[in-house]
């Protein structure tokens, strides 16, 4: 669901747009839905949808030093692309990874 590459910068995964529209907020929790308007803004399936509820409801309330923690394990796609300095975490290293968390084939 992102078309944007997501980049390996220093301290861990970023898709451009979104830092650039959410670094205002810097290390306070950020109080609104981010997914809010872009959601009602496009005309998505169903199951993309639910995708993003999911993920807002299980993501919301972690803090920024737990999702850095998350990111720099040793088998994640951030660090496995930032070890082959590579500047952009390829989409298949996601897709393999993620697949273990929600069970899919």
């Amino acid at each position: 669901m992102i078309v944007e590459p997501i980049e390996t910068w220093d301290y861990g995964p970023v898709v451009q747009t979104v830092y650039k529209d959410y670094k205002m907020f810097g290390s306070t929790p950020i109080a609104v839905n981010p997914f809010e308007k872009r959601v009602a803004d496009e005309k998505l399936e169903e199951s993309a949808r639910k995708a993003i509820d999911i993920a807002w409801k299980v993501g919301k309330d972690i803090g920024g030093i737990q999702l850095s923690n998350w990111t720099h394990k040793e088998d994640s796609p951030w660090t496995k692309a930032k070890s082959q300095h590579l500047s952009v975490i390829p989409n298949e290293e996601m897709s393999i990874y993620f697949k273990k968390f929600i069970g899919a084939n």
